[in-house]
């Protein structure tokens, strides 16, 4: 089932994000985790992939079939771009449909740290890779793409991320998951511009639970997301205490998700960094 449609089936459509084993994490692991979270009965579950687009297309598609066809969850296939070839990308895409695989996550991605940024390459942004799927698969999968409420990294201005976000959309995304972000008032601002832009796709909100300091200290240095005054001091005073800062950090993002809820979001897609537990939280603080 393409992921589109459970847009226009549901009122708010809940999912998770996962990544896939490595040599560090045994395929078994992966099982247990997604064993745990079918449980919620998402509408889907998103599988993340290596930084360069191919450094875990294995990993990636076998987490992924696991889920769609072993789980009979729905679920959707991480695919970055930036240091892979047309065959790369092209071979992915027959991996998935060969897996039953019907919903990719179109991304950029982050550039490799022994990537020479100056020679040719196919692709440069998510819009190029939306725009190659669409071509060379017409319209075997629903697409979804990336978002960025607070602005993308690298992006000059505001304004000129929004464009680059219609370009993407306009090139054919079926719907949008954001970024994480932890104030709620920077994402009602974001959504009140794209759509005066005309941007009415359906959008996901990326949602991650701040349960461990150090962990999100490490990705808000990679992504840039803003930490509200109130979180900061909950990650100071919590920093060295994981059972505190668990229950903080799911009692934040309840309150976060409350205020989505009420504001009429369309989706919410949990980043449950692989820990079943923070679902079951998130479930039972929600009373869903």
């Amino acid at each position: 089932m393409k992921i589109n449609q459970c847009f226009k089936e549901n009122e708010l459509v809940k999912s998770f994000e996962i990544f896939p084993h490595n040599n560090k994490l045994p395929f078994k692991s992966i099982i247990k985790v997604v064993a745990d979270l079918v449980q919620y009965n998402p509408a889907f579950i998103s599988v993340t992939c290596g930084a360069s687009g191919y450094e875990q297309t294995t990993q990636t598609i076998d987490a992924a079939s696991l889920i769609k066809n072993q789980f009979n969850t729905e679920v959707m296939v991480h695919l970055t771009c930036v240091a892979a070839s047309q065959d790369k990308i092209l071979g992915t895409l027959n991996a998935m449909k060969a897996n039953d695989i019907e919903n990719v996550l179109a991304l950029k991605g982050d550039i490799p740290k022994d990537f020479n940024d100056e020679m040719k390459r196919d692709f440069y942004y998510g819009a190029d890779l939306v725009d190659f799927i669409v071509k060379s698969k017409k319209n075997d999968f629903s697409i979804a793409a990336a978002c960025y409420p607070e602005g993308h990294f690298e992006t000059v201005s505001e304004e000129q991320d929004i464009e680059h976000l219609k370009n993407k959309v306009e090139k054919g995304v079926d719907f949008l998951v954001t970024q994480l972000f932890f104030d709620n008032n920077n994402y009602f601002s974001f959504h009140q511009k794209i759509r005066d832009k005309g941007i009415d796709t359906p959008v996901s909100i990326g949602l991650m639970p701040a349960v461990n300091a150090k962990l999100i200290k490490k990705i808000i240095g990679m992504c840039g997301a803003k930490i509200p005054s109130d979180l900061e001091k909950l990650l100071v005073k919590y920093e060295g205490d994981e059972p505190s800062m668990f229950a903080a950090g799911i009692d934040y993002a309840c309150k976060q998700i409350e205020g989505l809820v009420a504001y009429g979001i369309e989706g919410l897609h949990i980043y449950s960094l692989n820990r079943p537990e923070v679902v079951n939280a998130i479930y039972k603080n929600m009373n869903w």
